[in-house]
């Protein structure tokens, strides 16, 4: 099962922006398709930084810049206070209910994002639920690092320390 997280950015990126947003931007924007915004905003997108926040940054300065501000918290809104027909963990469920918890982040984002410049959705759930943080995962670390490394330590062990002063900086 994917993270918490990577859903978040999945919803954000494959659905949300392109299929809700992209429909109150299309007219203001004069595109022909809501994928037309998307490829008309992403075309100017920062190179720093993580490409999910950077878009949803510029969605939100083009909703500012042409005075979409109340179709899209009215949007927001909207998600978060639909009613949940569907059964408990049914994928319906599931979908909705990250629908919800997107729409809910958005809403302190599109308040609070300027001021506070959230890097990514963990630090962006983490100022909303103090005392629930999202879950984050391990760095895993590469075929090449682990090799390396128990090359460094195999040297040690038979009394090289050819890379020893490279191993210490590393581990």
């Amino acid at each position: 099962m994917k993270s918490a997280n990577k859903q978040l950015q999945d919803t954000l990126m494959n659905y949300f922006l392109e299929n809700q947003v992209g429909t109150i931007l299309k007219g203001p924007l004069n595109q022909s398709s809501k994928r037309a915004v998307r490829l008309f905003i992403e075309k100017d997108l920062p190179s720093e930084g993580t490409k999910y926040i950077n878009l949803l940054r510029a969605f939100e300065h083009k909703l500012r810049e042409h005075g979409c501000q109340d179709e899209y918290l009215n949007l927001l809104l909207s998600l978060v206070q639909a009613e949940q027909r569907n059964d408990f963990q049914s994928d319906q469920w599931k979908s909705m209910t990250r629908k919800r918890i997107l729409s809910l982040l958005l809403i302190v984002h599109w308040f609070e994002g300027e001021a506070k410049k959230f890097p990514d959705f963990f630090a962006l759930w983490d100022y909303i639920f103090v005392d629930n943080p999202l879950p984050k995962r391990k760095p895993k670390t590469s075929k090449q690092q682990k090799h390396k490394k128990s090359h460094n330590e195999e040297e040690i062990q038979n009394g090289s320390t050819h890379d020893l002063d490279q191993y210490e900086e590393e581990y």
